[in-house]
């Protein structure tokens, strides 16, 4: 169980996922920061326990709390200056418009502007109530906001508003909507039936988007100056490597470069075809569905920012490995592996990691050797991922400087664990005590 004795004089709680045996009712979140914290699994949060919570930045805030499903809704008051974005309710039975309207809003000398970007609606929400368009004679920001199990999301009703991030439900009129000059980046369609390439074909910043299966690709040309970075192609059969090879972005300094990083690839992409050698930066690609990747698909390529200050670092940031990678053909020594997902990759041990100082990010296998590993001193663990390895103790990592973000599996010894002093911001406890299926 972890209780609240053990977390209260930590440097930092936010972001913590909680399991389902918190102590609850021996909490006191009054004047401290909780942003992004996660109560799904929780039983019983009241409203009582954490509106008095406050942003690090100033005021009253709840920024991107996960409600559970029981959750007291009706007793809640978003009307006072309560920062609410990214909140997540989707969980939650009963919200409704009424709730939402009156949250806070910035009043400017020429408009006023309302803020609910980032919402998680549930599936019960109040679609045909909403006016997003013109409510206290402002507008309404509902950028990122998830639709996607709300029934009835027409296009009138977020026609008037910026579309940045949105993820639409099944069921929305597509055909309806009129992209063209709209910002629809991050924009998540994977739901959604009919969109055409002939919709969003002059949408030169077309980053971050979850195509359908259902999408023509094969009408599509991503070439030239298009930005597809954080693209997601994973459900979409067909792309091919002559639709992506020339594309190119500006960087900070308006020099083009050729990025084609965050990209999900589907499953039948043609890796063997696939250039990435010819200096192209692809930190963060996903290519867990690809077969038959090799290393010597992936070597070349480099981190092109300046502001990075190595402009010739061989950099495999953040990488997403199939299960059939040939981990043990690989040469990790001088690479940029930070953030690298190796959960589907069979054989990672501590001899390929031992000589790196940033290990921050990375998503372990279940069969990595934890016994042998040693994380001391200025190594960065934080925002690993040990959820699947079996054996994680206290001892492996309480000598550990950085340990911000961890998610622990559920045989961790948490009764032995001191976090006095520490940054465990975003740590997930929520395995801890629970049973493997």
């Amino acid at each position: 169980m972890l209780r609240w004795e053990q977390i209260k004089d930590a440097e930092n709680i936010e972001g913590i996922k909680y399991p389902v045996d918190f102590d609850l009712e021996n909490t006191d979140f009054n004047g401290m920061d909780i942003s992004y914290s996660d109560f799904r699994l929780v039983k019983k949060l009241k409203w009582e326990h954490i509106k008095g919570a406050e942003c690090s930045w100033g005021g009253l805030g709840l920024v991107g709390i996960k409600y559970p499903a029981d959750f007291d809704i009706e007793s809640i008051d978003f009307s006072e200056d309560r920062n609410i974005t990214y909140s997540d309710f989707s969980l939650v039975k009963g919200l409704r418009w009424k709730h939402l309207k009156n949250v806070r809003y910035e009043e400017h000398a020429t408009y006023i502007r309302q803020d609910l970007s980032g919402i998680k609606y549930p599936a019960d929400f109040d679609i045909e109530n909403v006016d997003f368009r013109h409510i206290n004679k402002g507008f309404v920001v509902i950028e990122d906001s998830d639709f996607s199990l709300v029934k009835g999301l027409k296009w009138e009703h977020i026609k008037d508003c910026d579309l940045t991030g949105i993820k639409y439900p099944p069921d929305f009129d597509i055909e309806n909507a009129d992209l063209k000059y709209k910002g629809i980046k991050n924009s998540d369609f994977s739901l959604v039936k009919g969109l055409k390439w002939e919709q969003i074909k002059y949408v030169r910043d077309k980053s971050g988007i979850k195509y359908p299966s259902y999408f023509d690709i094969e009408n599509a040309n991503f070439n030239f100056e298009v930005d597809i970075r954080n693209s997601d192609f994973s459900l979409v059969k067909g792309l091919r490597w002559e639709q992506i090879k020339d594309n190119n972005v500006l960087d900070s300094y308006g020099n083009k470069m050729r990025d084609l990083s965050g990209i999900k690839y589907p499953s039948d992409f043609d890796i063997e075809n696939a250039g990435f050698s010819d200096k192209i930066n692809i930190t963060y690609s996903d290519f867990r569905l690809v077969k038959k990747l090799r290393c010597k698909h992936l070597e070349g390529n480099i981190d092109y920012y300046p502001e990075h200050n190595h402009h010739n670092e061989e950099n495999l940031r953040g990488i997403k490995y199939p299960e059939d990678f040939d981990i043990e053909n690989v040469n990790l020594y001088e690479l940029n592996i930070s953030g690298g997902d190796f959960r589907l990759v069979k054989g990672l041990r501590w001899k390929h990691l031992v000589d790196f100082y940033d290990l921050s990010g990375i998503k372990y296998p279940e069969d990595f050797d934890i016994e042998n590993s040693n994380f001391c001193g200025d190594t960065s663990i934080n925002d690993s991922d040990f959820r699947l390895v079996k054996g994680l103790r206290w001892k492996h990592i309480k000598d550990a400087k950085y340990i911000r973000g961890i998610k622990y599996p559920p045989e961790f010894d948490i009764n032995n664990a001191d976090f006095s002093g520490k940054d465990i911001s975003y740590s997930d406890f929520s395995l801890i005590g629970t049973s493997r299926k």
